[in-house]
């Protein structure tokens, strides 16, 4: 989940020295693009262990600051923070968005960030991830600040070293997350990754603030390698809780989430669940993962009862072929999952026929990633062919599926034969909104007509050219001529798409294009004699 991403006006600070930070802050967090360009054309050398390739990216309209960011930078002592960078930010009235992420910020760091907290009234995500936080008082501190603060929503305290190590490095201390857990109980929004939760007496504590929490809505446990046994005290936790809906789970050596399937209590109000593992390397191998028939089974169970979920995240499991059937039989009937991720599993082109048949059933799923599995080029062609784009007839074009973006190779290959980059696009074709940011807000609907016709020109001349025929086209009536236009005129198609596909080669210009001696467009023509004979409504359609 980025930060940055939730606002336009950002300042973020990656790898710079002392000087450029100080020189930064001493003119009131604004650095012009002129600056900007020129550190971009001769940056500073970076300290040594940090990234180099990060540079400042400062933005105009400091006055309208709404996130100030610094990340991978070691900061100089706290009185810079206390002194300098938190004053500066506190006359920021529109400040909405503070992350400083991995900046070895120390425990009076973390104090002075607790009575920054205590005064300002406008930040609503705040992102100190990356920073250990052993220090028991200064915690306590920043805990009070945030469950004092009217405003605040976000907390990101990822990688902070949360359950830790005694001094004799044997037993793990608990103390400092039980202070976070009682001071984040107002949140709507809480990052726990990577903090070694994986004690019974850390998750003993993270699920007793399931249990009684009424607020939070998103809960991130990822990478605390818990296990089974200490998942199950969440699912019981979950029982009593009823405003959770997003939890993240990936990467904790879960193989078999039993409870939280069987129960219809414990999961009924999640709509996103990230269960994903990786791959290969440490501290996963095979049986630490939900890979087996027993396991897919009974996810898919839970699938048919059509919950409120609609996302589900089971990347990197190592699920086969034969398990993942009962994962493709459930979509048949499931009508509210939107997003099902399977990428990094052990899938082949023995799992081809189930999505085939599923897939022709389903019209809820929008997005359905099979990528880095063992698919090959003939399976992959075999399921776009057969769901997003049956080039068998102009009407199986038609009614071919023009909502799902279906990802297998994930840009990986270019000019493929599948053409499913292309088809992904037209896909995911979206009416734009004014004021409307996010694409999963969009009503695809309302762009049918377009990608079908898309999708015609693309059969005619790359996927299927014995489609064309100009004696089975006939009398194009004259109020349709602005849709021939449309799919004739130079910029045709959607990210580049039509050049591809009205053109021999991707991305060749009309001004480039080998044409005939009499100097006329061979490909234009084609377009044009066989939409002036077709006269499906459906083609042409707007909504």
């Amino acid at each position: 989940m980025s930060i940055l991403d939730r606002s336009s006006n950002f300042i973020s600070l990656s790898t710079l020295n002392y000087f450029l930070v100080c020189l930064f802050l001493s003119w009131e967090a604004f650095v012009n693009e002129q600056m900007s360009d020129e550190i971009k054309k001769n940056p500073l050398k970076s300290r040594e262990g940090l990234r180099s390739s990060d540079v400042a990216q400062p933005q105009r309209n400091h006055n309208s600051l709404s996130t100030f960011s610094i990340k991978n930078v070691v900061l100089p002592p706290s009185s810079f923070i206390d002194k300098k960078l938190l004053p500066m930010l506190g006359k920021k009235t529109s400040l909405t968005s503070l992350e400083l992420h991995d900046c070895e910020l120390g425990t009076n760091s973390i104090k002075s960030i607790a009575r920054f907290l205590s005064t300002n009234e406008s930040l609503s995500i705040l992102d100190l991830s990356s920073n250990k936080m052993n220090d028991l008082d200064s915690v306590k501190a920043l805990s009070s600040a945030i469950k004092d603060h009217p405003q605040l929503t976000f907390v990101n305290l990822s990688d902070c070293n949360l359950v830790y190590s005694d001094d004799n490095g044997v037993e793990l201390k608990t103390d400092v997350l039980s202070s976070i857990l009682d001071g984040c109980s107002n949140l709507k929004s809480l990052v726990l990754d990577r903090n070694d939760i994986k004690i019974e007496g850390a998750v003993s504590l993270v699920a007793d603030f399931i249990a009684s929490n009424s607020t939070l809505t998103l809960l991130s446990l990822a990478n605390n390698t818990m296990g089974d046994a200490n998942a199950e005290l969440l699912y019981k936790a979950m029982k009593k809780n009823t405003s959770l809906h997003e939890l993240s789970l990936g990467q904790n050596r879960i193989t078999l989430p039993k409870l939280l399937f069987e129960s219809k209590r414990a999961c009924e109000n999640l709509t996103h669940l990230d269960l994903s593992a990786r791959r290969y390397g440490y501290p996963y191998n095979n049986k630490e993962k939900i890979r087996t028939t027993p396991s897919v089974k009974l996810i898919a169970s839970y699938l048919t009862r059509n919950p409120a979920l609609i996302e589900l995240n089971l990347s990197g499991n190592s699920i086969t072929s034969s398990a993942v059937r009962f994962l493709a039989a459930s979509l048949k009937c499931n009508s509210t999952l939107q997003h099902l991720y399977l990428s990094r599993n052990s899938l082949t082109d023995k799992c081809i026929p189930s999505f085939d048949d599923a897939l022709k059933k389903n019209t809820t799923l929008l997005s359905l990633d099979l990528s880095d599995n063992k698919i090959k080029v003939t399976g992959r062609k075999e399921l776009i062919q057969s769901i997003i784009c049956d080039t068998t007839s102009l009407e199986a074009v038609a009614n071919s599926n023009h909502t799902l973006k279906l990802i297998m190779t994930n840009g990986k290959y270019k000019n493929d034969i599948t053409r499913e980059d292309e088809l992904r696009n037209i896909n995911t074709l979206r009416k734009k909104t004014k004021g409307v940011k996010d694409s999963t807000l969009f009503d695809t609907s309302e762009t049918e007509g377009q990608k079908i016709r898309y999708k015609v020109v693309l059969a005619l001349f790359s996927m299927n050219t014995d489609l064309f025929s100009p004696t089975n086209f006939e009398n194009l009536p004259l109020e349709l001529m602005p849709r021939l236009l449309e799919i004739a005129q130079n910029e045709i198609g959607y990210n580049g798409y039509g050049e591809g596909s009205v053109r021999y080669g991707q991305g060749v210009t009309w001004s480039t294009e080998k044409k005939r001696k009499d100097e006329t467009d061979p490909y234009l023509n084609r377009v044009y004699e066989v939409l002036t004979g077709w006269n499906t409504p459906l083609l042409f359609n707007v909504s």
